[in-house]
């Protein structure tokens, strides 16, 4: 039986980014979360000045806005969102005699 691993990498115009590394996406470029068969498309229009344009950001969408009366989504880990490991359950069954 084979396993397959999903390594979580990183790709910014076709350069690896390691972990905690960051880079500047140019414009046209493409920003690859998995691997390079699965791009990102990230929209957006630079400003002359380099500075981000007024609106809501992602923090703000995900928090509900920046009005603040709205909860905050509870921190969540990779284990709400994956079952629990195939590999991880047992595969025998453990009988006891009782002669």
């Amino acid at each position: 039986m084979q396993t397959r691993m999903l390594l979580l990498l990183s790709f910014l115009d076709g350069e690896k980014l390691g972990r905690n590394q960051s880079g500047r996406l140019t414009h046209g470029g493409t920003l690859f979360l998995v691997d390079q068969r699965h791009p990102f498309k990230l929209h957006y229009s630079p400003s002359a000045n380099g500075a981000a344009p007024t609106g809501r950001k992602a923090t703000d969408k995900t928090k509900g806005g920046r009005n603040g009366n709205d909860k905050e989504a509870p921190k969540r880990s990779l284990k709400d969102f994956f079952s629990t490991s195939p590999m991880k359950v047992s595969r025998f069954h453990y009988c006891v005699d009782t002669d």
